[in-house]
């Protein structure tokens, strides 16, 4: 493997230790509140292994190739017998604005 190789591998190593794919969204909703809840539902393990929680940094990666910075606004949707929850963001995106198909990453 030659130096550029060897670089651009450490260089894509390393973007993908620093972001964590959470999701792919399959449908959205949009509350009275402004908030933003996805489909599907996270598992608790992702959760742990994430270490998410309010505030965390994401990017939302539309399928046009569009890239979003946006932050976590909460967990919810909790389903205890599933071992699962939802993720949420805020304004000012709005449902419109992420569609089918948008990859949610932690940026860590």
């Amino acid at each position: 493997m030659n130096v550029i190789a060897c670089f651009r591998q450490s260089t894509e190593d390393t973007i993908a230790f620093a972001m964590g794919m959470l999701i792919i969204v399959e449908e959205t909703f949009e509350f009275q509140d402004g908030t933003i809840h996805f489909v599907p539902l996270l598992s608790y393990e992702a959760i742990d292994e994430e270490r998410l929680k309010r505030g965390d940094n994401l990017e939302l990666r539309l399928p046009d190739g569009t890239l979003i910075p946006t932050t976590l606004h909460g967990l919810d949707f909790f389903r205890p017998s599933q071992r699962k929850c939802g993720l949420c963001v805020n304004k000012p995106l709005t449902k419109a604005d992420i569609p089918a198909g948008t990859e949610i990453w932690k940026i860590r």
